[in-house]
């Protein structure tokens, strides 16, 4: 998902040089949660000396290392990346930005005129980041009917003042956001089977959907009497999952 927001992100830069190293983003995406091994003993949290610039990180303190706290888990990551002199410093540095605020207010208290700074590449990939991390969350809750795809363009939003995402990076991924790939099969108002024939870009909660009782195309936007319920396809892997399983 981080690298699906970079490429978005880099194709909106007017110059080559501004644009992120997607295989740096996917690294560190990847690598972002291994702080997490010291939740398991197999490493001692006293054994790590990690010294931070306060002009920079005002909040930090070492005190996080004398017990594991998963809040700071991403300080935790850059710890243990810090000492891997061959891995590019883009990548440790990003981790270490992720729980940073545009408006000043995030973990370590980075100040809001160097996370706003777009161009700090590492800060830009953090953001993208804890963006991804946002939508992984959000996609789980669905998944668990927890709350309902249409919802998360609003929650996303709402995260940009509750969570402090960049709200520069976050229209830009809603504007090109996958909610219905064409092809899915979902559920509608009226309890009619359809799939997703075309995605609309610009509104996103309302594709054209084919029904399968009819093949008649239905189009979303102009048509607000019917909606998307649910998507149907995961339900239907489950069932043939359990059978297989039984």
């Amino acid at each position: 998902m981080s690298t699906f927001i970079g490429n978005i992100y880099n194709k909106n830069q007017l110059y080559q040089e501004n644009m992120l190293k997607l295989d740096y983003l996917a690294t560190a995406s990847i690598l972002q949660f291994i702080g997490k091994r010291f939740n398991s003993n197999k490493i001692k949290l006293d054994k790590i000396d990690l010294k931070m610039n306060k002009t920079i990180f005002p909040n930090y303190n070492e005190i996080i290392f004398r017990e594991f706290n998963p809040k700071f888990n991403n300080v935790y990551s850059y710890a243990m990346l810090n000492e891997e002199l061959e891995l590019p410093s883009l990548i440790k540095n990003s981790i270490i930005y992720i729980n940073e605020r545009e408006d000043g207010k995030g973990l370590l208290g980075v100040p809001d005129k160097i996370v706003d700074n777009k161009e700090r590449k590492e800060i830009e990939m953090a953001k993208i980041m804890k963006i991804a991390n946002q939508y992984d969350y959000l996609l789980n809750q669905i998944i668990n009917n927890n709350i309902d795809l249409k919802n998360v363009p609003v929650i996303l939003n709402q995260a940009i003042k509750t969570n402090g995402l960049s709200q520069e990076i976050v229209e830009l991924f809603l504007k090109y956001i996958p909610l219905y790939a064409k092809g899915t099969r979902v559920l509608l108002s009226n309890n009619e089977l359809a799939t997703i024939e075309k995605v609309n870009t610009v509104y996103i909660n309302y594709p054209v959907v084919k029904l399968e009782s009819t093949n008649e195309l239905i189009d979303l936007l102009t048509n607000r009497t019917i909606s998307i319920s649910k998507i149907v396809e995961l339900e239907i892997e489950n069932i043939r999952t359990n059978g297989l399983t039984r």
